[in-house]
């Protein structure tokens, strides 16, 4: 907004001085039509390695290697094999793995994405050393006056029927993406989408809370980056890059990017291993070494209950039944969780056994809420199963006596308590605990 301020002050100057038309200094007039050119300032290439695809639109690509580990989920002609049913793109695909860098830190119609990285597997290599290869290509805007070629050229990268994979790119990437092509009056791709950061979000938020990108790639990954540049420093480094044209600012925001889409992939492969039964790289051992740029730090365990239960609601019939199983084996096992971790592991066991009428392990379950909870909403929900679904009224009153001697007494305890008093009463004859 300032320099806009500054360049209406320069004009009504020139104005007040006479010299509002080029080409004459007083009021004449030239001959002939005038047409009036802003200057634009088109940078040249970014950096070495960079071939330019049309005036001010610049390509690269560049090699990247996953972890040995992750070998089995990567075919050799560079597709994505055996996916979790949890992700919902299918058994096998060929992943876009996409990231964006705007000229502003939110979306809207005047952020421009000057950067766009794809990354796509290439195979796994021959030999013993079969790491899984990734190509990364990045298309970068040098002048803005470009955008049309910089769009038409990202679309024919990304080709007609895409599988996206993102980290939050369903609110920020691919809606960026869409109002440029817009804006150019173009048709972004869109096919399938997998936005990691939702599943990551209840994967690891209760394990390391925040879940940016970079505290992922640190507890989760177990890789750092050293002397890396921090995303809110992005857009004032490409508005530095427009007005001087120097790539040596720039070329900091360019690595930024390439890990971003590398380790991208890298969180895709771990993720999909947690739900396929694989064991991640970080668990075996290995060293997660991406790049001279990164160190090995301790990555940390998803939480087992939220594992599950993503199994559960979205996973295939057989990642239900072990879902099912695995859930039995450590409510089973009393040293396998505990606190808060082993009452989630209960919330689902009711959840799994009431869609497959098993009875007792619902019972099993809220038996063991009540016990390590014992709220009144837990009382409730034991008193109804033990009401409805057994029909043992004395132990289901005993139940929502001992909540309201706790906790007080409260509409819904008042309600359960009448209700079995007046079934007692049909089935039995009077009974001796009354409502008041």
């Amino acid at each position: 907004m300032g320099d806009l301020y500054e360049r209406l002050r320069r004009i009504r100057e020139q104005q007040r001085r006479g010299a509002t038309l080029p080409g004459g200094s007083g009021s004449s007039p030239p001959e002939g039509p005038v047409t009036l050119r802003r200057k634009s300032v088109t940078g040249g290439a970014p950096g070495p390695g960079w071939e330019e695809r049309a005036p001010g639109v610049f390509y690269r690509s560049l090699p990247g290697e996953l972890p040995r580990s992750h070998a089995c989920q990567v075919s050799p002609d560079g597709r994505w094999r055996s996916i979790s049913a949890v992700f919902g793109v299918g058994e096998i695909c060929s992943p876009l793995f996409l990231d964006v860098e705007t000229s502003g830190l939110s979306g809207g119609s005047g952020s421009v994405a000057f950067l766009t990285g794809l990354g796509r597997f290439v195979g796994t290599k021959d030999g013993e050393d079969d790491r899984p290869r990734l190509r990364v290509e990045q298309l970068f805007l040098a002048d803005l006056g470009a955008e049309t070629a910089y769009t038409g050229e990202l679309h024919r990268l990304i080709g007609d029927n895409p599988c996206y994979v993102t980290y939050n790119g369903a609110s920020f990437d691919i809606p960026v993406l869409r109002t440029r092509a817009i804006m150019t009056r173009r048709n972004l791709p869109e096919a399938r989408h997998l936005d990691l950061l939702p599943i990551t979000r209840r994967l690891f938020s209760p394990v390391i809370g925040s879940c940016r990108l970079s505290a992922v790639e640190e507890r989760v990954l177990g890789v750092q980056r050293d002397e890396d540049i921090p995303g809110s420093q992005v857009p004032e480094r490409y508005q530095e890059y427009l007005r001087r044209g120097d790539p040596r600012g720039i070329a900091p925001v360019l690595a930024h990017h390439f890990y971003d889409i590398l380790h991208l992939a890298l969180l895709a492969v771990h993720l999909n291993g947690l739900f396929c039964c694989r064991t991640p790289s970080s668990a075996t051992g290995e060293t997660t070494d991406l790049s001279s740029g990164c160190q090995e730090t301790l990555p940390v365990v998803a939480d087992e209950a939220a594992r599950l239960r993503l199994l559960w609601e979205r996973g295939s019939p057989s990642d239900r039944d072990r879902a099912a199983f695995r859930v039995r084996h450590l409510l089973a096992c009393p040293g396998s969780s505990s606190g808060r971790a082993r009452e989630k592991l209960a919330e689902l066991q009711i959840r799994i056994a009431r869609s497959r009428k098993d009875w007792p392990g619902q019972e099993a379950a809220l038996r063991l809420l009540h016990r390590y909870r014992g709220s009144r909403e837990d009382a409730v929900a034991l008193a109804k199963f033990l009401e409805h679904r057994q029909g043992r009224f004395d132990e289901a009153l005993q139940v929502v006596s001992a909540a309201a001697d706790r906790w007080g007494r409260d509409a819904s305890l008042e309600h359960r308590m009448a209700r079995l008093l007046r079934k007692k009463a049909r089935y039995d004859g009077p009974s001796r605990i009354s409502p008041g």
